[in-house]
């Protein structure tokens, strides 16, 4: 791997480089800490500073330890604004373009019809708003316990992007793509779209390929974070990595 990219560990997890192949390692943890592991560049730049815009191509060659069922925590990779702070208080709003896994109790999507867990392809496109109100908010929701229904479907109408399911076996050699256009984005593996939004952040936005034992649950009414106990080693690992200008449609 170049150099540039920043390389994260803490808890029970760690990154290995066997020839021709970057392996996130997680696990066996236990349930009272964090144990993740990223390859990223979100955490070499301030808030803000991140250096991806469109138009460019994501591809990854990947696979995991474990089917989508059975994977436990979260992985993926793709861009994101790393909306949360180190206590896990919100210091942003969401916008993200990523293949995504997430194990239940985790429930992750702000649309009606999201499906919340598994393995997705997700764009989340949050308006970008002052950091006051993001504190005013999160204040009312703790506060306001009755309310919370409201606030979650008021936040929701607020939040474009949306999500479709990867039907292609997660612990299986695949190559992903998404290719991120002004005001689009389309997600393929191997060269099947299985997932295209019109509602595409602007960026600028980090990378992140990662896997964890964390668990956010962010539905009507719930919002919870923690982390879960691995019993056994899980690992997500990729053969192949880019990052690429593309020229726009004409259109």
């Amino acid at each position: 791997m170049l150099p540039y990219w920043n390389r994260f560990a803490v808890g029970a997890a760690w990154l290995e480089e066997p020839q021709g192949i970057l392996r996130l390692v997680a696990g066996p943890a236990p349930a009272d800490s964090l144990s993740d592991v990223e390859l990223n560049d979100h955490r070499l730049y301030p808030r803000g500073g991140w250096p991806w815009r469109p138009p460019l191509r994501l591809t990854v060659r990947a696979r995991a330890s474990h089917n989508a069922m059975s994977l436990i925590g979260t992985a993926g990779f793709g861009f994101w604004n790393a909306p949360f702070g180190a206590s896990n208080d919100a210091v942003d709003a969401p916008q993200a373009l990523w293949f995504f896994h997430a194990s239940p109790p985790s429930f992750l999507s702000m649309t009606s019809d999201g499906h919340g867990t598994g393995w997705r392809a997700q764009a989340l496109n949050a308006p970008r708003v002052p950091r006051l109100v993001i504190l005013a908010g999160a204040f009312a929701w703790l506060v306001l316990k009755p309310l919370r229904p409201w606030f979650y479907r008021a936040a929701a109408t607020q939040v474009g992007g949306g999500e479709a399911p990867v039907t292609q076996s997660f612990n299986e050699w695949h190559t992903y793509r998404i290719d991120w256009l002004p005001g689009l984005a389309e997600f393929w593996v191997d060269d099947e779209r299985v997932f295209h939004t019109t509602s595409a952040p602007r960026g600028p936005l980090g990378f992140v390929a990662w896997i964890d034992n964390s668990m956010l649950n962010v539905s009507e009414g719930t919002f919870t974070f923690g982390n879960l106990a691995l019993p056994e080693q899980q690992w997500l690992e990729f053969s192949g990595m880019s990052i690429e200008p593309i020229q726009p449609p004409a259109n």
